[in-house]
């Protein structure tokens, strides 16, 4: 059993594959994964209780099943998932394993959603997940957050934004309070300017050493979307972002991101 297991959860398009690269890369005593084996039944159990369809006896058993056994056979010190499809079970996560540290990953929405959406259109796999494959996300309206009305009229970009929301604000409500919760914003880790006193403050509290070598494996970009889609949100129309900033905004100044008038 390892000495410490970690889960770095998120919305997702938060660097969670460069992130697990970037530890199995620079520290012998780690095994870090992305998305292991099972960790989309795990998304669509965790999106079916959400929206009131599956009990929580039922996730629990389900996440313990999936997780334990291979985490308690890995053999080096520290254990790392950075998997953003755990971010409806990291309270689970926690209950099931000692020594347990959370880390989620925020994105400001502005570089979120159109990094999303350039995922979802312009490749095969993550077009069949979020378009055909049920529960793939939550639902606004079997979450009761939003009439069927507005969810029905709302546009793609709109509901992403809403995943947002919802996501990072659940994982909060399953953390607040905890000792062994960090949360950390993508821009502040992956930015030359800020990574190197962030990365320090990543590692210590994993338990990890700090190494000079570290900041460039970060600052190289893995895993970009392609920007073919969805342009940035500079060119969007102003009621455009209008909408996205009615859903976003109040947890975008808790974060510390600017708004602009």
């Amino acid at each position: 059993m390892p000495v410490k297991v970690v889960f770095i959860i998120s919305t997702g398009r938060t660097g969670t594959k460069a992130l697990a690269e970037f530890f199995n890369s620079n520290f012998d005593s780690v095994a870090a994964y992305h998305q292991p084996s099972f960790s989309r039944i795990v998304n669509v159990a965790s999106n079916l209780y959400l929206c009131g369809k599956l009990n929580g006896n039922s996730l629990h058993r389900l996440v313990r099943k999936l997780k334990k056994r291979r985490i308690e056979k890995t053999p080096e010190q520290f254990y790392i998932e950075a998997n953003s499809l755990n971010y409806g079970v990291s309270k689970i996560l926690r209950e099931i394993f000692d020594n347990v540290a959370i880390i989620h990953i925020v994105r400001d929405p502005r570089t979120f959603v159109r990094s999303y959406l350039n995922w979802v259109h312009t490749r095969t796999k993550s077009y069949i997940a979020n378009k055909l494959t049920p529960f793939w996300q939550p639902s606004g309206v079997l979450t009761g957050e939003i009439s069927k009305e507005e969810w029905d009229n709302f546009e793609e970009f709109q509901r992403v934004a809403w995943y947002w929301t919802f996501k990072n604000r659940r994982i909060e409500q399953m953390h607040e309070g905890d000792g062994g919760y960090l949360r950390l914003r993508f821009e502040d880790i992956f930015d030359k300017a800020k990574c190197e006193t962030n990365l320090k403050g990543l590692l210590d509290f994993i338990g990890l050493p700090y190494k000079d070598n570290l900041v460039s494996f970060v600052n190289s970009k893995k895993n970009v979307s392609k920007k073919s889609y969805c342009p940035p949100f500079s060119e969007w129309s102003v009621e455009k972002k209008r909408r996205l900033y009615e859903i976003c905004a109040p947890l975008m100044r808790e974060y510390g991101y600017t708004i602009e008038s």
